[in-house]
């Protein structure tokens, strides 16, 4: 059983913000104008129950928003289960599904695992028609003909094929066709397939003629190789001959060498060699001697400019450190003048007072001149007596302005004193600032000068070891001298007797070369005689090419024939393995065509028999459904009933009318009806209805509103959607439980 409780959209197609939707027990009207979210509650139920929406999660998004969450409470089962979906916006849309049990807060399922829970339980196949009677929908059975009708009938009942038939079965069917093409064009071609043979080659002459010039060529081809085989004697001799003179030609060169290498030695002079190596080293020595005298002058030269520059860097630093001390006794002589801060506030109290007093002596000369026309400023009466009064204090107050006006004037003078000796004490601190600042550069050029001594000095002291080091080095070259002398005229003395054995041993190879070509100019000449005395003798070369041609000629005839002869052989073995092969294909062909047979017939039987026979067992069934239905909420009966036809399933009511003839209320009872039978076996108990009255008329409408409640005594729960204010209005007047919902 099936009872929906609470609903809640966010985000989802027209609900923007969050809105939540209660149902109850027995009929529950969803009302609104067109466009208002009446149809979106249907689907939001339709994609959480049954995972069945049009296009993608994206489509249902509020424009305004990045994400949608749906979710739905309902009992199932006696379960009290909360189902939630929410669907995120970025890069890609992201899903989230989760299926809970709210009894005990545990999760039961999430993501595809939710949508095979609940198939489960509610079989999309089946529920998808048993819960939702949709406005213009594919369950309309009445306005549709036979074929569309049965074709309806297999939707439901889970018997449509035509997706297995086009993926496994026509594919199938398509490739045991083309095997069948592709094995007639293999026969057709076996069939018609030609085996042209090949003719022999006459022979140029018989067997016998061609022994016979074989053994004439064998004769001729024996003299010829006696014939080359004195040629190569007589070459061999030649060429004896020749190396012999290569021989002796080298014998000469290498005599000429020797002679010649034997000459340079003797003009080897041991004495001027001697000589030149004394003489070199003598330079060497003196310029030892000289370089070591120069640079202990050099060395004596530094120590009188390090002096130099020492001293007159000490005497700079001393006249720099002179000035800082003048320096310091001046800054020490500047004194500031201690300073009394300045009153102002006297100052100020001062000039009020002033001001004050100008103030009532101005008042006191204006009621003397008043007095004087008459009249008392005091009293306005004629009182001649207050002008001594008045005058006196006319006079008293000019004695306290003037001394007012000097006290001013002392504050002023004292001011400009302070002002003058804190400026006078601002120069003061300047001049000292100033000073400290030159000070703090010559103490600062002192120290630049020392480092400059210090760095002077070392310097002056690494060109000092410089010197030193290269006067050692010097003294060191000089004491190596007269020892390098000695080891050059050892090495003298060894190559002069060196030059003495090569000479020795020269001469005695040039003794033996001389011998060598004597014997080699002997054996020269008895080749020489032997050579003009040898005799080779002839052969008629033409003869053997022109047999060897006709001998080449026959065995290229006979080596074709063989050719020709395996070629036939093959071509007769090519045409036996066709003929087998021709067989074979022909036995697949047949093969093939068993195969297309079957599959032609199996795609028949999935299309219409096997449809046709489990739709005509249910077909009965779903008839008495539907009447008992119509009987339960209709005020008479309409006896429906369905008939298999060779074109599909017809459908007639009352004595064999067309259905087409049954008035619009009558028409969408029927409809609920046939979606009631399914609901009944899936023991669901509740429906959702579309805008069921929506193409009634006037008078119709309140005939199917009566139905409707009738209805309740079928379904437990009722969902009905439709903008039709004359609905709400009869089922409210009828039934005063009902759940009204107005968006």
């Amino acid at each position: 059983m099936l009872k929906l409780i609470k609903l809640e959209l966010e985000g989802f197609a027209c609900f923007k913000n969050k809105t939540e939707f209660l149902y109850e027990n027995g009929i529950n009207i969803i009302r609104a104008e067109n466009g208002k979210g009446k149809t979106t509650q249907i689907e939001a139920i339709s994609i959480l129950l049954l995972s069945d929406y049009d296009g993608s999660f994206a489509d249902y998004m509020n424009r305004d928003c990045d994400t949608f969450t749906i979710s739905l409470e309902f009992m199932l089962d006696n379960k009290h289960l909360l189902e939630t979906l929410t669907c995120k916006k970025g890069k890609t849309y992201t899903t989230t599904r989760n299926l809970k049990d709210v009894d005990t807060d545990t999760d039961l399922a999430n993501g595809e695992g939710v949508k095979e829970w609940l198939n489960e339980r509610l079989p999309v196949s089946t529920s998808k028609y048993a819960l939702f009677v949709k406005q213009n929908s594919d369950m309309d059975i009445i306005h549709v003909n036979d074929s569309m009708r049965r074709d309806l009938f297999k939707r439901i009942q889970d018997l449509d094929y035509t997706k297995e038939i086009k993926t496994l079965l026509e594919p199938k069917i398509e490739q045991t066709k083309e095997k069948i093409i592709e094995n007639d064009k293999e026969i057709f071609a076996l069939e018609n397939k030609t085996y042209p043979t090949k003719d022999f080659i006459e022979l140029p002459f018989t067997e016998d003629e061609y022994k016979l010039k074989k053994s004439q060529m064998d004769k001729l081809v024996a003299e010829k190789s006696l014939v080359e085989e004195k040629n190569n004697q007589l070459n061999d001799l030649k060429e004896r001959k020749n190396k012999l003179e290569s021989e002796i030609n080298s014998i000469k060169i290498s005599s000429d060498s020797k002679k010649s290498k034997i000459d340079e030695l003797k003009s080897f002079n041991f004495n001027a060699e001697k000589e030149k190596i004394e003489k070199e080293f003598a330079d060497k020595k003196l310029e030892s001697e000289n370089k070591i005298k120069s640079l202990e002058e050099q060395k004596e030269n530094l120590d009188k400019d390090i002096h130099e520059k020492s001293l007159n860097l000490e005497c700079e630093i001393k006249k720099i450190e002179d000035e800082g001390n003048e320096l310091i006794k001046e800054i020490d002589s500047i004194r500031l003048m201690k300073l009394i801060k300045f009153d102002e506030n006297s100052l100020v109290n001062a000039r009020n007072t002033l001001s004050e007093l100008k103030t009532k002596s101005s008042i006191c000369y204006k009621n003397m001149e008043q007095l004087k026309s008459g009249i008392c400023p005091i009293c306005g009466g004629s009182c001649t007596d207050k002008h001594a009064q008045f005058e006196s204090e006319a006079k008293e107050l000019d004695k306290q302005i003037g001394e007012s006006e000097n006290t001013i004037n002392d504050l002023l003078q004292k001011k400009t004193d302070i002002e003058e000796k804190a400026k006078k004490n601002e120069e003061l601190k300047e001049r000292k600032n100033n000073l400290s600042n030159e000070l703090v550069k010559k103490q600062s050029l002192i120290e630049n000068k020392r480092m400059e001594q210090k760095s002077l000095n070392s310097s002056l002291m690494e060109k000092k070891q410089n010197y030193s080091n290269q006067i050692e080095s010097e003294k060191r070259i000089l004491e190596s001298v007269d020892s390098e002398k000695t080891s050059k005229l050892n090495a003298l003395t060894e190559k002069n007797e060196m030059i003495t054995t090569q000479i020795n041993q020269l001469e005695n190879e040039l003794i033996d070369l001389v011998k060598d070509a004597e014997s080699k100019y002997s054996e020269q000449s008895e080749l020489s005689k032997k050579i003009e005395s040898f005799s080779v003798g002839t052969f008629d070369e033409n003869k053997i090419v022109e047999i060897e041609t006709e001998l080449k000629k026959y065995d290229s005839v006979v080596a074709e024939n063989k050719v020709v002869k395996e070629y036939n052989e093959q071509l007769e073995e090519t045409k036996k393995a066709d003929k087998k092969e021709l067989e074979k294909f022909k036995e697949r062909k047949q093969k093939f065509e068993k195969e297309k047979f079957d599959l032609e017939n199996s795609k028949k039987i999935l299309t219409t028999d096997y449809p046709s026979w489990a739709i005509l067992q249910n077909l009965k069934n779903i008839e008495n459904d539907i009447n008992e239905f119509i009987d339960q909420v209709y005020y008479k009966p309409l006896n429906i009933k369905f008939d298999m036809t060779r074109s599909g399933i017809s459908m007639r009511f009352g004595d064999d009318i067309k259905v087409e003839r049954l008035s619009g209320a009558e028409k969408a009872i029927t409809n609920i009806g046939f979606c009631e039978s399914f609901n009944k076996n899936l023991n669901l108990n509740m429906i959702l209805l579309d805008e069921p009255d929506a193409p009634l008329s006037a008078t119709r409408k309140e005939m199917f509103y009566s139905s409707l409640l009738e209805m309740k005594d079928v379904f437990e729960q009722m969902i009905v959607v439709t903008h039709s204010k004359d609905m709400v209005a009869y089922i409210q007047a009828n039934d005063t439980d009902c759940n009204i919902i107005t968006l």
